[in-house]
C-alpha cells in the first residue's frame, strides 16, 4: 500500500493503512435531528463480526476547520461496542448540547488491522437559540420573515414545536409580533 494516514483523536494515535479494496463498514445510522435531547445512539455494521474494532469522531458544529496538511486532535470519540442481538456496533453520545450540524465519522480496524476508509452520518441539534423560527440554529432576518408570514396568515413551513425548539421567545405557543422583535433586537445587536 503507497500510503499511510496518520489519525488521531481523543481515545488513541495510530498510523493507519487505509483498505482500498474491501469495505469493512456497510452500513451507518441514517442522519438524526434533535430537538434539545443531549443524547442520541449511533451504530455501524461490519463486514465481518466481533473481531473489530469499530470507533467513531465526533466533530461539533463550532470545530474550526483545521488547514489541510494538519493533523485533527481533540475531537471527541467513542468506541462502538458489538451487540450480538442487532448483529451491529453500537454506541451513545451524550454531549450534543451545541445548536448545529455534527459530522459523525466511523472507522473499523478488522483483526488483521486494516482500516476501513471512513463512513459518515450526521446528528442536527435543533434547539438552542431563542428566536430561531426556522430551525436553521441561526437566529437572522430569514426567522422574521418567517414570523412576519405567520402574522400574514401564509404557510411558513416553520418549526412546528414552537415552545420546545426555543423559538416561542414568550412562552405563549404561538409565533407572532414579540417574536420579530425579538428576532429584530437580535439581529442588530440590542
Amino acid at each position: 500500500m503507497g500510503n499511510t494516514f496518520t489519525l488521531s483523536g481523543t481515545h488513541s494515535h495510530e498510523e493507519i493503512r487505509p483498505v482500498i479494496n474491501e469495505a469493512l463498514i456497510e452500513a451507518v445510522s441514517s442522519e438524526q435531528m434533535l430537538n434539545g435531547e443531549r443524547t442520541a445512539d449511533v451504530w455501524a455494521e461490519c463486514a465481518s463480526a466481533e473481531d473489530d474494532k469499530v470507533w467513531v469522531l465526533i466533530t461539533p458544529p463550532d470545530r474550526v476547520q483545521e488547514a489541510p496538511g494538519c493533523s485533527v486532535t481533540g475531537l471527541p470519540a467513542i468506541v462502538l461496542d458489538y451487540n450480538s442481538d442487532s448483529g451491529r456496533y453500537e454506541g451513545t453520545y451524550a454531549c450534543f448540547s451545541t445548536c448545529g450540524k455534527y459530522d459523525i465519522t466511523f472507522y473499523a480496524k478488522d483483526s488483521e488491522g486494516n482500516i476501513s476508509l471512513p463512513a459518515a452520518t450526521s446528528v442536527i441539534q435543533n434547539i438552542g437559540m431563542t428566536g430561531n423560527v426556522n430551525g436553521d440554529c441561526e437566529v437572522d432576518l430569514a426567522d422574521v420573515l418567517l414570523v412576519l408570514k405567520v402574522l400574514a396568515e401564509e404557510d411558513a413551513g416553520l418549526i412546528q414545536d414552537h415552545a420546545a425548539s426555543g423559538a416561542d421567545v414568550n412562552g405563549d405557543h404561538k409565533i407572532g409580533m414579540e417574536e420579530a422583535i425579538h428576532i429584530l433586537r437580535h439581529v442588530a445587536g440590542l
